[in-house]
């Protein structure tokens, strides 16, 4: 059974599959230079949407593991305890979910993680480049998004999720003692 906050993940992506729908419709998804005029704005939201998924996939994620690890805190030190740590997490790029784990005694969440034909590196850096991306777009920049970059960054993110809910669930066994049930 996976946990809720792949479940949710699973839900907000379909809001990015839309988004990509949408852009075919507008620019009839062949090749091109749309990126520069018709459909930018909806690869815009889409690299917006899919980063705030994500982040929002870790931060869940982090909590519901917060509750297995600390089940012994009273529901007050847990929620204060979320305050300091998921709730200021920002941005989800490497380097900040690494840390934010460490609060768990899961050290380097993302190392080891890879599948067929992308490695730990590669992973490591398309993280981070979809978060900077993300930064650009929302603090007001113009970066050039094609239609297939959203593509690609979605179909890593939904490669990713479910090694690492299945990472963070091994490292809380080991911490603890107990299974995640996910």
């Amino acid at each position: 059974m996976p946990s809720a906050a792949l479940t949710e993940l699973t839900n907000a992506l379909k809001d990015v599959e839309e988004l990509i729908n949408s852009h075919v419709i507008v620019t009839g998804g062949g090749r091109g230079r749309p990126a520069m005029r018709q459909g930018a704005a909806i690869s815009r939201a889409g690299i917006v949407l899919l980063a705030a998924s994500f982040e929002a996939f870790v931060e869940d994620l982090f909590e519901e593991a917060a509750d297995i690890v600390y089940q012994g805190w009273t529901a007050d030190e847990r929620r204060a305890f979320i305050k300091q740590t998921s709730k200021r997490l920002n941005n989800a790029d490497v380097f900040k979910t690494n840390y934010l784990y460490f609060n768990l005694g899961i050290p380097w969440v993302f190392n080891g993680i890879r599948w067929q034909k992308f490695s730990n590196p590669t992973l490591i850096r398309e993280v981070n480049d979809l978060v900077d991306t993300r930064n650009q777009v929302a603090h007001g920049g113009q970066p050039t998004i094609r239609l297939a970059s959203v593509r690609y960054w979605k179909r890593m993110i939904e490669n990713l999720a479910p090694r690492f809910e299945a990472k963070v669930s091994a490292e809380v066994n080991r911490v603890c003692g107990r299974p995640t049930g996910w």
